[in-house]
């Protein structure tokens, strides 16, 4: 078995959706490993705002895995092409190398734009939706009905956890450089102009009794938001909001997952693999200084994501992120400093490894492609090493994974595909045995609702490694398993360069120098803007 890590497809670029369509087919080689261990991947947001390409690049990516789980990004919920065009055009991103100012993208690269006055394509390309929470749940059902799943599930000891989360200025403590003017927060945050933000967001009733169309305007980056997603976690299916496609909500979740752990070690003992779009922590996000953007950081993450994360039974052992469009690998607690202080003199905080596979703009690629790498090489030493090791349990007994990224790295035509030869990311490989059981009646009383990924058109896995796969199961039947052996491994250490950056620099918010290359664009900026200045004055006298 093989969990996948990917983000920021941004699809609406026809060099990216070309991307997908030729991205080979990672299922395993036969029918009964594809059965036995399957190959599942994390879409971990930003697809697209047109819910048409959502749905053709799920189904892209579910002709190539067993199992993709997904979720929404911030492009997801956006109903208005203001800011939607600019944001497609590769214009204001975190990049330390793109442009502080918007620019439009070519029309080779960039999709269509829709009109907003237009109730066809707002039904085509928003699914009807007026308002970013709708559009949310329209989204997420786009992509279930491209074959996505996209509710927690469980692929034998291995738990997947997609986290409903959004960004809040909130999460931004740290100074910011005074060369730069904070009224640039508002111009360059697209999700700020882009989504529409209803009364039920921030307390009381849609429309306020002023019109069922009415929409209040919220404070730019509110935590009302951000309150709002972390609350779709908890949102029963009933909900039209909710973030989940389980009939039981978070806790019930929380609750097998606990139960799980409570066996310890061996087979029995879980791999939690979570994954959101936005980040829980600025240790994910390179210094203000280093960024072309610098208040981009007050729209990159969540703290109620955080707690999610850190506290009760979750606590990932891997964490997926996007977003912010840098390669990325590092472990580390997500305590709070006090805490975590206090937690080090009771027992060792509870570390995460914290992963970024975004695949971003064509642009990007082709700009600062070093900034959005990690190590192929390793990935490829680890898929031989694990295919030689294997006993049949975990259907890699072939090495053609390795082989393929060889090959399209070497085959790569242009420079911004050899950037993405190392996309998706495998971060984690298993192989086991089971045994077959029967449900009991309290054990369907403790059912966490989750659905088990170990299974294909319905048939649970009920086999040893080697056995020939059963001919059928009668569909009201549910048998069970009990993990014998399971034997999981996740990737080595990626060098990637800020995160490796910061493996061997300690991280300094304080510094708000601006790095040589974000203080030119700076400069630049000043000299016009005086300059246009004079010449009005001039003009004026």
């Amino acid at each position: 078995m093989r969990l996948y890590a990917l983000s920021d497809v941004h699809a609406d670029y026809r060099d990216n959706l070309g991307w997908l369509e030729a991205l080979p087919d990672y299922r395993a080689r036969t029918d009964d490993a594809r059965l036995l261990h399957p190959a599942v991947l994390l879409l971990a947001g930003d697809v697209s705002h047109d819910l048409r390409i959502v749905r053709r690049a799920v189904a892209l990516l579910r002709e190539r895995f067993d199992r993709v789980v997904a979720l929404n990004g911030n492009h997801e919920l956006w109903v208005h092409k203001r800011g939607a065009a600019e944001m497609e055009g590769g214009g204001a991103s975190l990049s330390s190398s793109s442009s502080w100012s918007w620019s439009s993208s070519s029309a080779e690269e960039e999709a269509p734009p829709d009109d907003d006055d237009d109730e066809q394509q707002r039904r085509l390309v928003h699914g009807g939706a007026r308002d970013s929470p709708a559009k949310a749940a329209a989204a997420l059902e786009a992509a279930r009905q491209a074959g996505a799943l996209t509710a927690p599930c469980r692929a034998g000891a291995a738990w997947i956890v997609p986290v409903s989360s959004w960004h809040s200025a909130s999460f931004d403590r740290e100074p910011d450089p005074p060369e730069v003017p904070r009224s640039l927060a508002r111009f360059a945050i697209a999700d700020y102009r882009a989504c529409e933000w209803p009364r039920r967001v921030v307390g009381g009733e849609e429309g306020g009794g002023g019109g069922d169309e009415e929409q209040e305007a919220i404070p730019p980056g509110s935590d009302a938001v951000m309150r709002w997603a972390d609350a779709q976690n908890d949102a029963p299916s009933s909900s039209s909001f909710s973030s989940s496609s389980s009939s039981l909500p978070w806790d019930a979740m929380l609750r097998g997952l606990a139960r799980a752990r409570e066996g310890g070690t061996g087979a029995s003992a879980p791999f939690v693999a979570a994954f959101s779009h936005f980040l829980p922590s600025q240790r994910l996000l390179p210094e203000k200084r280093f960024l072309s953007v610098p208040p981009l950081a007050k729209a990159v993450g969540s703290d109620m994501l955080a707690e999610r994360l850190r506290r009760g039974s979750l606590r990932p052992d891997v964490a997926i992120f996007g977003h912010t469009h840098f390669a990325w690998d590092a472990t580390m607690a997500l305590e709070d400093e006090e805490e975590e202080e206090e937690e080090k003199r009771q027992a060792p905080p509870h570390k995460t490894r914290f992963l970024q596979a975004p695949l971003c703009y064509p642009s990007e690629r082709r700009r600062r492609g070093r900034s959005l790498q990690a190590d192929l090489d390793a990935q490829i030493a680890w898929a031989r090493r694990w295919a030689s090791s294997c006993s049949g349990g975990g259907g890699d007994d072939d090495d053609w994974e390795a082989r393929d990224a060889e090959a399209r790295r070497a085959e790569a035509a242009t420079a911004e595909d050899a950037v993405a030869a190392w996309l998706p990311l495998c971060f984690y490989r298993a192989e086991w045995e089971a045994e077959l059981g029967e449900m009991l009646e309290e054990e369907e009383d403790e059912d966490d609702g989750l659905e088990e990924l170990l299974c294909y058109a319905g048939l649970p896995v009920v086999l040893r490694a080697g056995a020939a796969a059963p001919s059928a199961f009668a569909p009201a039947s549910r048998p069970c398993y009990r993990l014998t052996r399971w034997r999981g491994e996740q990737c080595p250490p990626l060098r990637a360069l800020w995160s490796t950056y910061y493996e061997e620099n300690a991280r300094d918010p304080t510094n708000v120098e601006l790095a040589p290359w974000v203080k030119g664009r700076y400069e630049r900026r000043a000299a016009r803007l005086a300059k246009e200045a004079a010449e009005a004055a001039a003009s004026a006298g």
